[in-house]
């Protein structure tokens, strides 16, 4: 749905859900709609009041793809405060990274290589 009551077809009642009884109009006519919903891109909400919704997906988006290539993050100089010279120390912004996309807040991390100059 969007914003603001309109009088044409995305003004009106579609499957029983009235978008002006919420102030909005449909994104689409209804007969575009019907469409949608025949070729699977329309999401059903499993609640009673919920509202259809448009189903996108990301190839179908603009955009670049996240990558898996950091180059944001340098390597530990060898003038670095951080430096331990430890032959395969990573950069602390790598670390905080990588525990940061890959656990919730207050869970425990564990390092499995104590005294190898990771943590």
């Amino acid at each position: 749905m969007a914003a603001g009551l309109r009088n044409g077809s995305s003004g009106k009642e579609w499957r029983g859900i009235s978008p002006a009884d919420r102030g909005n109009h449909w994104k689409y006519a209804v007969e575009k709609l019907d469409e949608l919903d025949s070729i699977g891109k329309i999401v059903w909400p499993n609640k009673v009041d919920g509202v259809p919704r448009f189903k996108r997906y990301l190839d179908e988006m603009k955009g670049v793809p996240l990558q898996s290539i950091w180059s944001d993050i340098f390597q530990v100089g060898a003038q670095a405060v951080e430096r331990v010279e430890y032959a395969t120390q990573k950069p602390e912004a790598l670390l905080k990274r990588i525990i940061e996309t890959s656990s919730d807040t207050g869970m425990l991390v564990a390092d499995f290589f104590g005294g190898s100059g990771v943590t």
